[in-house]
């Protein structure tokens, strides 16, 4: 399925604005099958392993396919949000371009960090090995007792991302294509370092995808609301999430406009007179495929 999209003038502009503010929109695929428009769930694949066996031309019928029937998740769409934006003084035939602009951009920012907070809080419950709702995965989820990585933070941050890219390599993830997710912290910490590629360093591609650095294989984002506490493998406590390391393989985003978003006269709404409305509903969710190619870096508190 493709990802989200405008059919009218303004839902493309609010995709426009909120693509750029979405700092999530790079990390993950959008592979299901579904209709998110209308749709209570979607089927979202995973990334199964698949055995290879020894061809036999003697025994013709023994060559049989190896294939997971259960590799698909049933991923409820979790999230049914609407803008409802008043713009008082004009009506509708008289509301100048700017103030629809200027709506339009705040549809797009309220939209964007509400999806940012759902992927970011799902790929954090990801770690853990649990679901978007943060209880373990059923023993009929392809993910059952499967979890990601949670390392300590060294003292030089490159050989804390060293660290974190062998994680991911023993758990089969492909190199090209990595990520990590920054707190403000973190990114700090790698901006630091003498190993780090700058933004003005990197290629056009890469810094239209979002991304602020590289370093050590990882295209680098960073947000706000990565926040928490974990604990490392072998630590006695919980300590302060640094960043999360991942993979646009194994991290799904479905987004679909419900309501494509318009403008409407005040008038028609029966608690003002006057003005004008710019409303819109969309929905999205987000799963971790597979938590295993997932790694968290943690730091002890100051």
């Amino acid at each position: 399925m493709p990802s989200l999209t405008g059919k009218t003038e303004y839902g493309k502009i609010v995709v426009a604005k909120l693509r750029q503010r979405l700092v999530t929109r790079s990390l993950a695929n959008t592979n299901y099958q579904g209709d998110a428009r209308v749709a209570a769930a979607v089927m979202i694949p995973t990334t199964p392993e698949f055995s290879v066996g020894n061809y036999s031309k003697t025994s013709i019928g023994s060559n049989s396919v190896a294939y997971d029937t259960n590799a698909w998740i049933n991923a409820p769409i979790a999230n049914d949000k609407f803008v409802n934006i008043y713009i008082d003084n004009y009506d509708l035939n008289t509301l100048p371009y700017d103030e629809k602009a200027n709506a339009l951009d705040r549809a797009g920012y309220a939209l964007a960090k509400s999806d940012d907070s759902d992927a970011i809080d799902t790929l954090k419950k990801g770690v853990a090995g649990n679901g978007r709702d943060g209880n373990a995965f059923g023993s009929t989820d392809p993910r059952y007792q499967q979890a990601g990585s949670i390392v300590a933070a060294d003292a030089d941050i490159y050989d804390s991302v060293v660290k974190m890219y062998a994680a991911q390599t023993a758990a089969g993830v492909p190199t090209d294509g990595r990520w990590l997710l920054t707190t403000p912290t973190g990114l700090a910490k790698i901006l630091s370092s003498n190993k780090a590629i700058r933004q003005s360093d990197l290629s056009q591609e890469i810094v239209a995808r979002g991304a602020i650095a590289m370093i050590g294989g990882y295209e680098v984002y960073t947000t706000g609301q990565l926040t928490g506490t974990a604990t490392a493998t072998g630590a006695a406590s919980a300590t302060n999430i640094l960043m999360i390391a991942g993979h646009p393989d194994y991290f799904t985003a479905v987004e679909a406009f419900r309501v494509e978003p318009a403008f409407f006269d005040g008038n028609g709404d029966g608690n003002v007179v006057g003005g004008a409305f710019l409303k819109g509903r969309m929905v999205f969710t987000h799963e971790v495929t597979d938590p295993r190619a997932l790694v968290e870096l943690v730091e002890a508190a100051n």
